[in-house]
Order: C-alpha cells, then sequence, then structure tokens
C-alpha cells in the first residue's frame, strides 16, 4: 500500500484527514475603513485635483502557496453636497495598487475611477446678480468591484491607496444664490476590502 498520497496545495491532510485549505475558498483578507477630513463648508475648489477628503492604504501578505486571484471593494458612505446656483460640486476618487511596492499616489486629475457630484443655474436677476437658490444632494451608499488583472503571487504583498477628493469645476461665482452662497460636502467614510479567491493547482493534472 501506498503511504504517500498526493493532493492539490488546496487541500490539508491533518491527522490523516484530508480537509480544505483556508485559501481554497473566497474569503475576505483585509478590511479598513478611511473617514473624511475635510467634510463641512466649502470654498472655491477650482483646480484640480481639488481639496483632499479621504487618503486611506489597505494591504494584505498573501498566506497561499498559490496565486490568488485579487478583488478590491470600495464601499462609499452616503455622500451630501450642497451647492448654490450657479456653482458646481463635484467628488472625484482615485485608487492605485502595487504589488510588492509601494502604489502611484492616486491622482483624479490623472486618472478618475469613480466621481458623482451636481450643479445648476437658474439665471441672473436685471443687474447680473445670480438668483436665488441652492441644490441639496444626497446619494446613497454604494460600492465598486474591481478585479486585479493578474494574480497576486504566492508570497507576495499586495498594497492599495485610495483617495477622495472634492472640487467646484469652474467658472465659481462668489456670489452665488442672491449673495447669499451656501457650499457644503460630507464624504464621510470609504471602507476598503481586499477579497483573495482561489486558484488551480498546476501540479496537480
Amino acid at each position: 500500500m501506498a503511504n504517500d498520497v498526493c493532493v492539490s496545495r488546496n487541500l490539508t491532510i491533518v491527522g490523516g484527514q484530508l480537509g480544505i485549505a483556508p485559501w481554497s475558498v473566497f474569503r475576505l483578507v483585509a478590511d479598513v475603513t478611511g473617514t473624511s477630513t475635510g467634510d463641512g463648508a466649502l470654498t472655491a475648489q477650482t483646480r484640480l485635483p481639488g481639496k483632499l477628503m479621504i487618503d486611506q492604504t489597505v494591504s494584505w501578505v498573501s498566506d497561499s502557496p498559490l496565486p490568488s486571484l485579487m478583488l478590491l471593494r470600495v464601499t462609499r458612505a452616503y455622500r451630501s453636497i450642497i451647492t448654490s446656483t450657479p456653482n458646481a460640486v463635484q467628488f472625484r476618487e482615485a485608487w492605485e495598487t502595487a504589488v510588492d511596492a509601494t502604489p502611484r499616489t492616486p491622482d483624479p486629475s490623472r486618472l478618475v475611477n469613480s466621481q458623482m457630484g451636481t450643479s445648476f443655474d437658474t439665471g441672473t436677476d436685471n443687474a447680473g446678480q445670480p438668483d436665488y437658490g441652492r441644490l441639496y444632494l444626497h446619494h446613497d451608499m454604494s460600492s465598486s468591484d474591481n478585479w486585479l488583472p493578474d494574480p497576486l503571487p504566492a508570497g507576495a504583498t499586495l498594497n492599495a491607496h485610495y483617495r477622495c477628493y472634492v472640487w467646484t469645476p469652474p467658472p465659481w461665482s462668489p456670489n452665488a444664490s442672491e449673495g447669499q452662497p451656501l457650499h457644503e460636502a460630507h464624504a464621510r467614510s470609504v471602507r476598503l476590502q481586499l477579497f483573495a479567491a482561489p486558484t488551480l493547482d498546476p501540479s496537480i493534472q
């Protein structure tokens, strides 16, 4: 009788019993939350990338002996904007990833992964002053799933860096809403999660 049995590295043998390795299933491997440091009153931010709201990183060192398929999930808290006619306010997000290295600093003036915002213009009075008007926008919580294009090698480290900015696309009217401007932006928070999915053991035919 043979004493050795060849099994996939997605399986384990402990005490003579066949089991399933932790890395053989789709699993959550990292979970962090970043809080906005810039919520509240907003002044003109007409040059990109704008005002930094959230700056957050997340990392994971692979414990699998096989390459892992990696998913980055970005979940935003509900966001809100107040703007006054005729101005615009927009959130812009970017994230970068790197393996065994530091990612580039995310810059939504170079690469935008997600954006949301609002603007409106109700016109002016006979004196050329903007009409009175304020817009309140509330955007529900949302998520983005992003599969990395290449598997993460065994034992490698995946690093991800996320940033959220707010800006006010030009032109900017300092006397908005009949000289009673009100502008606010609330990003609140973001949750970054890394998920690892298994790959087949090529040594097992």
